[in-house]
């Protein structure tokens, strides 16, 4: 592979993380919005308190399975299969705890912040599409 070839491959996976970057910016931009419009003030704290956790978590995951995956094609490689195969299950056993019990582990969030909002339902009309599209279901004659 010459210095060309890992330059064009360097600027291919730059660009993409960077388009999926945006991407989720735009998702959080618009649910700010209809949270926002919809829920209010209370909604909109609870939303900007969540995010940061979820960027955590995701982080935390990403982190995990990133490096695990590289550890693992990298003993693989090595033909260091015993050593990949511990690599790949201690990985799996540290996203399980991480993901199993989410009370007791402050990554979660839950441990850290105990917040009583008073967040009104959403206020969809009562013949939204939302309420009404299971309700006709078992009324087949």
């Amino acid at each position: 592979m010459d210095k060309r070839d890992l330059k064009k491959e360097f600027l291919m996976y730059t660009s993409l993380n960077i388009l999926g970057m945006v991407g989720l910016s735009c998702y959080i931009l618009a649910d700010t919005f209809f949270v926002s419009n919809g829920l209010g003030i209370n909604g909109l704290t609870a939303l900007n308190l969540a995010i940061p956790i979820y960027s955590l978590i995701r982080g935390v995951g990403l982190m995990l399975g990133i490096g695990g995956a590289t550890k693992y094609t990298i003993f693989n490689s090595q033909g260091k299969l015993k050593r990949a195969n511990k690599i790949f299950t201690t990985t799996i056993l540290i996203s399980f705890i991480f993901s199993s019990n989410p009370y007791r582990l402050p990554i979660s969030g839950i441990s850290i912040f105990s917040i009583n909002a008073n967040v009104s339902p959403a206020p969809f009309p009562k013949s939204s599409f939302l309420n009404t599209a299971g309700a006709h279901q078992g009324d087949r004659s």
